[in-house]
């Protein structure tokens, strides 16, 4: 009761935030400027098959209408290879022709992570798989207008590669509470999303509901995409938020002026990535709510700050507790080529893998050729506080060769593990390569 009792302070006090005079004058001038230059960008950008980021959403980077539209950004001065670009061009053509006569955004890529640890409780201290995905969205009202409902779509095929462990099992094998390679698992043929998200309000609100990621909409900091940064669970998500898996759910978005938005949502708290059960074990839900605040709509992917506020029914035949909690996270770029963000979270009961987390990190853009620099820190308290409190050190270096395809070395220390009492420090080097089309 207590988490709702919040929930109800939040729409309450929130109108007061929004009329408060001064603050909204500064804010408009903030947001004139940052209209200028968001306009100014767009007018850089190419869009090979014409999906462009007007129709994008509230969701992450990772969430499928975002991934389309960063998938499909291009400067045709900043390509390494501009003839093999150019050669590969009539597809994205066709990309556009297929959007033109039948309303549908379709994407694909393969990744293929391989990572190899310093030191193991097994034999087993190397990792290798490969993720195969194909996602769209068909716009079946108002295309290209206000308050389009588009039907939203993605398949994966999760896969290690002959008698290696999967990525996302290293991390149990070197005793770390988390995934060293999130998302790179074993789970084969997966249907992770399938839901209608419908815009209105002109745009400035969106529905989300069927089967869906949560974590591609609440709490969400654009430095996290397993597929194009980090690769550890610790570093990409809030571990002290007990969030389920991909399951059937909703998420409401609204922004309620210039700078300031508020979301909503609820899903299955017993939501599974591999099973497609639909509340299998009755009205257990995972809820939150979260206020954010950006200098602009048009930069919240740049430039923001939320607070969200969650709760986790008790899942009686998971024999796993009540539990709520609240996180903070955000990001702030400068002149688009440095990020800086962080995270933190704190949660009671002992539904989420930690009570206690806190994240920071830095990346770098360059324009040249877009590559990308990261580095990050999380320190993390488990909620078993007979384990011992652990940090981890992320970075890497995504490499653009073409336009399509990116490689990333990567590193990670992770000190004093939570599940080995037997080593203090462990490293982990990883090798990424994605190909997008």
């Amino acid at each position: 009761m207590m988490f709702y009792k919040k929930l109800i302070l939040v729409y309450l006090f929130s109108p007061l935030l929004f009329n408060t005079s001064a603050f909204a004058e500064q804010s408009e001038k903030q947001s004139q400027t940052s209209d200028k230059n968001a306009g100014s960008l767009k007018h850089e950008i190419k869009y090979r098959s014409g999906f462009s980021d007007d129709k994008t959403g509230s969701g992450s980077q990772s969430s499928v209408a975002k991934q389309l539209y960063l998938d499909d950004i291009f400067v045709p001065e900043h390509l390494r290879f501009p003839g093999f670009d150019k050669k590969i061009q009539p597809y994205y053509e066709w990309k556009r022709d297929v959007r033109k006569k039948y309303d549908l955004e379709l994407g694909t890529d393969y990744t293929s992570l391989f990572q190899t640890a310093s030191d193991s409780l097994t034999s087993n201290d190397t990792a290798g798989g490969g993720v195969f995905r194909l996602y769209g969205r068909w716009i079946a009202l108002n295309k290209d207008k206000n308050n389009s409902g588009s039907l939203v779509f993605k398949i994966e095929n999760s896969h290690r590669y002959g008698s290696l462990i999967s990525p996302d099992e290293l991390g149990q094998e070197v005793g770390y509470l988390g995934s060293t390679g999130l998302l790179y698992s074993d789970f084969k043929l997966v249907l992770n999303d399938f839901n209608w998200l419908q815009q209105f309000n002109d745009d400035r609100a969106e529905l989300v509901f069927g089967r869906l990621d949560l974590n591609d909409y609440m709490d969400v900091v654009d430095y996290a995409n397993p597929w194009t940064t980090f690769q550890n669970s610790n570093i990409l998500e809030n571990h002290s938020i007990a969030l389920p898996d991909t399951g059937f759910g909703l998420n409401l978005a609204n922004w309620l002026s210039q700078q300031w938005y508020l979301k909503v949502g609820a899903i299955d708290a017993n939501g599974s990535l591999d099973d497609l059960a639909f509340f299998e074990h009755g009205s257990e839900f995972f809820s939150y709510a979260e206020i954010g605040w950006s200098p602009s709509s048009a930069v919240i992917d740049l430039k923001g700050i939320h607070l969200t506020l969650w709760h986790a029914d008790q899942r009686v035949a998971e024999g796993v507790p009540e539990g709520e909690g609240v996180a903070i996270g955000g990001g702030w770029s400068f002149d688009k080529e440095w990020v800086v963000f962080g995270r933190a979270g704190q949660s009671t009961g002992a539904a989420s893998l930690m009570r206690r987390t806190l994240t920071a990190g830095v990346s770098h853009i360059w324009k040249a050729y877009f590559d990308v620099f990261g580095l990050a820190i999380n320190y993390s308290e488990p909620t078993d506080q007979l384990l011992r409190n652990q940090t981890t050190l992320e970075t890497f270096l995504k490499v653009k060769i073409t336009q399509n395809i990116a490689v990333t070395p990567s590193f990670q220390l992770l000190i004093n593990p939570a599940l080995n009492p037997q080593e203090d420090i462990i490293g982990v080097a990883g090798l990424r390569l994605r190909l997008a089309l």
